[in-house]
This record gives C-alpha cells, sequence and structure tokens, in this order.
C-alpha cells in the first residue's frame, strides 16, 4: 500500500522521459509491492496450511453469461457510486487515466492495467487468501479476500467496485475451484476500463462508450436475475449458498476473527493514512 500510493513520487526520482519508460517503472514497482508480499504469503501458506479439498468442480452454466454479467453487474455498482460521490462531492470519482501514442506503449500499457494484474491478483487473492481460508468457512473466507482486494486497490469508489468485483470473483473461483474463470473475467474487466480509457482521450466515440456501457449493465442485470433465479449449476446449488463441504466457522465468526486480528489493525490504519494524503485531509 505504501509503496504504491508513492508509485509517481518514485517515477519522478528516475530520469523516465517517455510513457513506455513509466509503464516499465510502474510493473516493476507493482511485481513489487503485490508480488513480494504474494510471495512470502505463498512460502507460509505451503508451510503452514494444507488444502484437502480437491474435487473436481463444473463451471456455473452459461459461463458466458456469468463472465459478462460479472463485469456488467460491476459497472452498475460504479455508475451508481460515481453518482452519489458526484452528487456529495466528497470523495474523487472513479477514474482510469492511462496515456498511450504507440504501438509499445499500447502493448505495455495493457501489460500494466489488465494482463499482469489478472494473473498476478488472482493468484494471489483468490488462490492464496482466499484458498486457505476457505476450509474455515465459505462466506466468512469471500468477504475476507473480497475486503482486502478492495483496500489494494485504495480510491475508496474503486475499493468498493473491487470488493463487490472480488467476492463475485471469489463466488466463482469457490465454486471452480479453478483460476481459469476468475484470472478471464478479471482481464476483461480491466482490459475494458484500459479501451475506455484510451478512447476518451477525444470525444469522437462517446456514444459508442455510452451505447456499449449500457448493454454490459442491461447484460449484468440478466445474469444477477438468471442466476439468483436458477442458481450457478443445479437447483440445489445457490450463488447465495456457495457450494463447500466441511467448514466450519461461520461468516459472523470469521470476521470477528479477522477485524481483530493483530495485522488487520496496521493494515486498515495505513490504509486511512494513505487516503488521508491522497485526499488532503492531512
Amino acid at each position: 500500500l505504501v509503496l504504491s500510493s508513492y508509485a509517481n513520487d518514485l517515477i519522478s526520482l528516475f530520469s523516465v522521459s517517455t510513457a513506455a519508460e513509466a509503464y516499465v517503472f510502474e510493473i516493476v514497482l507493482y511485481l513489487l509491492y503485490i508480488g513480494l508480499p504474494f510471495l512470502i504469503a505463498f512460502y507460509i501458506f505451503k508451510k503452514k496450511c494444507t488444502v484437502v479439498d480437491k474435487i473436481s468442480r463444473p463451471y456455473p452454466k452459461r459461463p458466458l453469461l456469468y463472465i459478462v454479467g460479472t463485469v456488467g453487474f460491476c459497472y452498475i455498482i460504479t455508475f451508481i457510486l460515481n453518482i452519489i460521490v458526484g452528487a456529495l462531492d466528497i470523495l474523487p470519482a472513479s477514474t482510469t487515466a492511462v496515456v498511450a501514442n504507440s504501438p509499445t506503449e499500447i502493448i505495455l500499457c495493457y501489460a500494466m492495467y489488465a494482463i499482469i494484474p489478472a494473473f498476478l491478483e488472482e493468484w494471489g487473492f483468490r488462490g492464496l487468501v482466499l484458498k486457505n481460508l476457505l476450509p474455515f468457512g465459505k462466506h466468512g473466507a469471500i468477504i475476507i479476500s473480497s475486503i482486502l482486494f478492495g483496500i489494494a486497490h485504495q480510491n475508496p469508489v474503486n475499493a468498493i467496485f473491487a470488493t463487490v468485483f472480488g467476492a463475485l470473483l471469489g463466488i466463482c473461483y469457490e465454486y471452480t475451484r479453478s483460476l481459469k474463470l476468475p484470472i478471464l473475467i478479471h482481464f476483461l474487466n480491466n482490459a475494458i476500463s484500459v479501451t475506455v480509457s484510451l478512447l476518451s482521450v477525444t470525444d469522437k466515440y462517446v456514444l459508442q462508450i455510452g451505447t456499449f456501457m449500457i448493454a454490459m449493465m442491461a447484460v449484468g442485470i440478466w445474469a444477477l436475475i438468471y442466476y439468483l433465479n436458477n442458481g450457478l449449476s443445479h437447483h440445489i446449488i445457490s450463488i447465495r449458498k456457495p457450494y463447500c463441504i466441511g467448514y466450519v466457522l461461520t461468516a459472523p465468526k470469521m470476521l470477528l476473527r479477522f477485524v481483530f486480528n493483530g495485522m488487520f489493525i496496521p493494515y486498515i490504519l495505513t490504509y486511512i493514512y494513505i487516503l488521508s494524503i491522497s485526499m488532503k485531509w492531512l
């Protein structure tokens, strides 16, 4: 969190003259402040935890609807949040500003904001955190991993979006026990955001972008209604009750242990401190 909040300041210390060089520097920093903690967590989990659930799981019914619908539903959340934030004028709106003026910069831009986060964050938050919390309680594991995923995005609006997005990715992972769909959904969401940001440099594509967003939100509503009524697969498997076996802690118990964990309080205090700097509260 600390390194990511000062990424621009760190970049300014070096002689970075082009957008391509800035993207390369950001990728290196990202791998350090996201990849390194997950490598440490991987080592700890490998030594201390044993996940015994190796049951083969099916994909959700109509997987394409789940993939597109997840992104579309989260766009609805972002749309509502941006309206609230704009009306109250208390927090910055959710934005993704990217600059790319050459093929190399475009490739590096997609690598930085879409490809690498999809693989690294899904491996970390779903493949490590969620996977190793699931034996203690399915609902609590999804909620906790989603909260951590949201906090990692810093901007409050982005954090709320990421928490909801992370919960849907967590349900997908918990149901399939595979990172394939979560990675694909994560990549699709980030790639769309990058594309929209690149096209938004001019007003030429405003109508097309608006139409696309409305269509995505419509698919999100359709997917939500469909899966709530029909479940992820069979009628006994509900999106409200993820398909798990053998877990012991209820969500409230897991959340209490999570909140009063020795590392959670300094983690939250660090987030508040970074947020206060970005909001110029201090």
